[in-house]
C-alpha cells in the first residue's frame, strides 16, 4: 500500500466485510435480548446494517472496484467476544447490559473506520462516495446514542453516562474531516444520587453496595435520600 486511494480502497473492503459479518451476528443478539425495545433495536439496527453494506458497494462503484476480498480481523474479534458473553448463564438484565456493551464496541468501531473513509473520499475529491459514508456515519452515531440512552434509562444500572448527555459531533477544518463527543448537558450530582436511591430500594438492593462507591458528601447525600425515601414506603411499592 502505497498512495491514500490504496487506504481508501482497503478501508472500504475492511468496512463492507465488518457489516457483512455483523449482519450474521445481529439476528442471534436480537434472539438473546430480553428488554423489548433493545431488542427491537437490533431489529432495526440489522435492517440499517444491510443498506450499509448496499452503501459501501456503491462506493467502491465510484471507484470501479468489488468489495470483496479482505477478512475484517477486528469486527471478528469483537462478534467472538460479545458471543463468549452470550454463551454465560446471566440474569435476563445483566444479558442485555452485556449485549448492549458488546454492540457499543462495534459501534465504535465502525464509527471510526467510516469517519477515517469519509475523510479519504473527501482528500481524494470523490464527492459521491463522500456522501454515501457520511450518510451512515450519522447513522451509526445514532444508533450509538439509543444504546447509551438504554443502558442509562431502561436497564435501571446507571452505567455509564447515566447522568450525562452526550452527542456525536462532526466538525471540519480546512484540512480534514474530524469527529468527536461533546458534552451536551448534565443532571446535578444530588439529583443522581437521589435516583440511585430510588433504584436501590425499588430493587430492595443493599445500599452499602453503593455507599462505597461513593464520595463522602454524596454518600451522605445518598443516607439522606434513603432516609426521605424510607417515609415514603408507600411510593416506592408503587414504582
Amino acid at each position: 500500500m502505497k498512495t491514500l486511494h490504496e487506504l481508501f480502497e482497503d478501508g472500504l473492503k475492511d468496512m463492507y466485510n465488518a457489516e457483512k459479518q455483523l449482519i450474521k451476528a445481529l439476528p442471534k443478539m436480537v434472539k438473546m435480548a430480553k428488554n423489548s425495545r433493545l431488542k427491537q433495536g437490533f431489529e432495526n439496527h440489522l435492517r440499517e446494517t444491510e443498506s450499509h453494506a448496499q452503501r459501501v458497494e456503491m462506493a467502491c462503484a465510484t471507484l470501479g472496484i468489488k468489495p470483496s476480498g479482505m477478512v475484517c480481523r477486528a469486527m471478528k474479534g469483537l462478534i467472538e467476544e460479545g458471543s463468549e458473553w452470550m454463551e454465560e448463564d446471566a440474569e435476563p438484565e445483566v444479558m442485555d447490559a452485556s449485549l448492549i456493551a458488546a454492540a457499543q464496541r462495534v459501534e465504535h468501531y465502525e464509527i471510526a473506520g467510516y469517519g477515517c473513509v469519509r475523510t479519504y473520499a473527501q482528500l481524494l475529491g470523490n464527492e459521491k462516495a463522500a456522501r454515501l459514508l457520511q450518510q451512515t456515519l450519522d447513522e451509526e452515531g445514532k444508533t450509538d446514542k439509543l444504546l447509551t440512552d438504554l443502558a442509562a434509562a431502561y436497564m435501571g444500572f446507571g452505567v455509564f453516562l447515566a447522568n450525562t448527555a452526550f452527542a456525536f459531533k462532526q466538525w471540519r477544518d480546512d484540512a480534514l474531516g474530524t469527529q468527536g463527543w461533546r458534552t451536551r448537558r448534565h443532571l446535578p450530582e444530588t439529583d443522581l444520587v437521589f435516583a440511585t436511591a430510588i433504584f436501590f430500594r425499588a430493587k430492595n438492593l443493599n445500599p452499602d453496595d453503593r455507599r462505597s462507591c461513593l464520595k463522602s458528601h454524596l454518600a451522605k447525600e445518598f443516607d439522606r435520600a434513603l432516609r426521605d425515601l424510607d417515609a415514603r414506603e408507600a411510593d416506592i411499592e408503587r414504582i
